[in-house]
């Protein structure tokens, strides 16, 4: 009899999920929560959840961090320490329980870049790890960006989209851009002023007329390369606005057909409950017709900098199917003919939507990544596949 009760009593222990600690994304983060990370050799990626929650086996350890390089976790006054899984939201720290909620950092978690020194699209950028800065760990990378410095324009980004968690997402706040300390001459926030648009593209046009045309009804936005919606905290999302992360598009482009390639990779990498690897870059400078009817490139400085990319590019890449699929985006609303850089296979592949071929909101369509690399020879070789990524 007490044998049974007491089996009785392990199969509830075990059933009510008493034996593992669990930290739920939408429920238990908030701005000074401390970073969760892994070991792997000498490098301390980020951990990544399973669905809506980080999981941990009684006993079993986590490190957390906090971040910039002088924050620092509240109880114990050090910029990372190693936590122990007790039960449900309890862990040791030093000897000393703790819910959680009690772990925080002593200031929000910040994001921050760091230059590889390595050079990327064949020479015309250099490659930057965007991420967390913890004191005495190696930088914790989210995604990397391939930009231009001396013309402050972004090329491409590598991210991943995780899956088996990206619908149960904490959503993100209100962000800001910033340069992340970034060495530049651009003064960012003051070209992207619409204000600031409407001068310069009277001065690339020559006259307030021929500007009235495109700035009546849209603006250039500050088009992430890598979403912010891809993130699966909000301190992930805020590492998303750096300038080094961002190239001009025209709002109802950013909001119409990007906007929807940008929901079918995430609805992609959560039917496949894995991971995606996505490569989203920039491609050619956008020319518009000046009072002489000349085709004039577009940029947002007098010194040229800041180009206006004439198209957006984005390849989805699964790895355990070696499948991929290229999507371009015409930034460029005002056009009144298609264009195409390859051939358009979405219908082929269950990728297509109607708006996709409206102008209006960028013409948008498919392609294999072999043929896109073809045009824009900048794509990364780790973006290539065997095979096409159907959408079902």
């Amino acid at each position: 009899m007490l044998k049974a009760l007491f089996l009785l009593t392990c199969y509830i222990w075990f059933a009510s999920g008493a034996t593992q600690c669990s930290v739920d994304l939408q429920k238990n983060f908030n701005k000074r929560s401390p970073l969760l990370l892994e070991q792997k050799g000498s490098t301390y990626p980020l951990q990544i959840p399973d669905g809506s929650k980080f999981q941990w086996r009684v006993g079993s350890g986590v490190l957390i961090g906090c971040s910039d390089a002088s924050n620092t976790i509240h109880k114990v006054r050090d910029h990372s320490a190693r936590i122990s899984c007790e039960r449900n939201q309890e862990f040791t720290l030093r000897n000393k329980k703790y819910q959680f909620s009690q772990l925080d950092c002593v200031a929000p978690v910040t994001s921050s870049i760091q230059s590889q020194n390595i050079s990327c699209a064949g020479g015309l950028g250099t490659l930057f790890n965007i991420g967390f800065e913890v004191k005495g760990l190696p930088f914790v990378k989210y995604f990397q960006s391939c930009y231009n410095v001396q013309d402050a324009s972004a090329i491409y980004t590598e991210h991943e989209i995780f899956g088996r968690s990206i619908d149960l997402a904490q959503r993100s706040g209100d962000h800001s851009f910033k340069t992340g300390g970034l060495a530049s001459k651009v003064r960012f926030s003051e070209v992207y002023l619409v204000a600031s648009q409407k001068d310069r593209l009277e001065k690339l046009l020559g006259s307030e007329t021929e500007a009235k045309k495109y700035m009546s009804s849209t603006f250039l936005a500050k088009g992430h390369l890598t979403p912010d919606r891809d993130a699966l905290l909000d301190t992930w999302a805020a590492a998303t606005y750096f300038y080094i992360n961002a190239a001009p598009e025209w709002q109802v482009v950013n909001t119409g057909n990007w906007k929807r390639v940008e929901n079918a990779a995430r609805k992609r990498a959560e039917t496949l409950a894995d991971t995606i690897i996505v490569f989203t870059g920039v491609y050619d400078v956008l020319q518009l017709p000046d009072v002489n009817r000349t085709m004039v490139p577009i940029t947002l400085t007098d010194k040229s900098e800041i180009a206006v990319p004439k198209w957006f590019w984005k390849i989805l890449h699964h790895t355990k199917s070696d499948s991929a699929i290229a999507f371009v985006t015409l930034n460029n609303p005002f056009a009144s003919t298609k264009e195409y850089l390859c051939k358009n296979i979405c219908n082929m592949h269950g990728w297509d939507q109607q708006e996709f071929g409206d102008l209006s909101r960028g013409l948008t369509y498919c392609c294999t990544v072999k043929e896109l690399r073809s045009v824009i020879q900048s794509i990364p070789v780790s973006a290539d596949a065997k095979n096409v990524l159907k959408f079902g």
